[in-house]
């Protein structure tokens, strides 16, 4: 996969329950196979996307420089950790 030379990544990065990533990327949500194939694009127009996380009701909730972002998915999160000894 190629970017483009001025690449900004914010921070973000999410695994769903198929292996797929989601990495924020400029002004979108970068979608990647377990296999490194690009599955698409979530773009927000001008805003920075700086971070993601999915809710249990199987929406991307995620914010950007100017907004906050809730979306229906059919991607389940992987299952979530708890540490509840620590």
């Amino acid at each position: 996969m190629k970017f483009k030379d001025d690449i900004i990544f914010s921070g973000g990065i999410k695994v769903d329950s198929k292996g797929n990533v989601y990495v924020t990327y400029y002004n979108s949500i970068m979608i990647i196979s377990p296999d490194g194939i690009l599955l698409g694009l979530l773009k927000t127009g001008s805003s920075l996307v700086n971070n993601m996380v999915f809710g249990t009701d199987n929406r991307l909730y995620f914010t950007a420089s100017d907004m906050v972002v809730r979306i229906s998915t059919l991607a389940k999160s992987t299952k979530q950790l708890h540490f509840d000894n620590y």
